[in-house]
């Protein structure tokens, strides 16, 4: 449904496990983009998993992390009063050790080939991150969400997060979906 969709993992040291650290979008057979703040620490303990919806599917695909480009002005600000993560140019690029070969279930991105911007209403997003239950989602989740303008986002947010002019603002006024820890660096797909 969703065969541009990645997973990004990390290592966890305690338990010599891989979890869910972010999603991650393919944008050629050996290049992926996430968001930057996805990554701290070394490239070894991260690694790209694809051609899945369920996180349970044993026939997943792995592909080794050989380098990643952070945005060259990528600021890392972090409230820790709310929580919340407002870096800027919050974009990296992940190169795989080798190129993918895909498939039904792992395809390159369609990327629009318009130099102007685009104008979204709604669109889908889509992710593994935590649920209501405050686990992560075993089966990819797909949303649509309204795409707020900056102005509408800085009024509704105001006393929570400080907004960029570089950012976008979703948010799904209605059933009150949005994307959530471990969804940063998954796809927005225009509707």
């Amino acid at each position: 449904m969703y065969p541009w969709q990645a997973m990004l993992q990390k290592r966890s040291s305690i338990k010599d496990s891989w979890g869910l650290a972010c999603g991650a979008v393919f944008i050629s057979k050996k290049w992926l983009i996430t968001a930057a703040h996805c990554f701290r620490g070394r490239v070894g303990n991260r690694r790209i998993v694809y051609g899945f919806t369920k996180q349970s599917d044993p026939d997943k695909q792995i592909g080794e992390i050989k380098r990643f480009i952070k945005h060259p002005k990528f600021n890392r600000k972090f409230n820790p009063k709310t929580d919340v993560f407002l870096g800027e140019n919050d974009i990296v690029l992940i190169e795989l050790k080798a190129p993918v070969l895909f498939t039904k279930t792992s395809q390159l991105v369609a990327l629009s080939s318009s130099k102007t911007n685009i104008d979204l209403d709604t669109c889908n997003i889509t992710g593994w991150g935590l649920t209501k239950s405050g686990d992560t989602a075993d089966t990819l989740q797909v949303a649509t969400v309204s795409v707020l303008s900056i102005e509408a986002c800085r009024r509704k947010f105001e006393n929570i997060i400080s907004i960029a002019n570089s950012q976008i603002c979703l948010f799904d006024e209605i059933n009150f979906k949005t994307s959530c820890q471990g969804d940063s660096g998954s796809p927005l797909k225009e509707m």
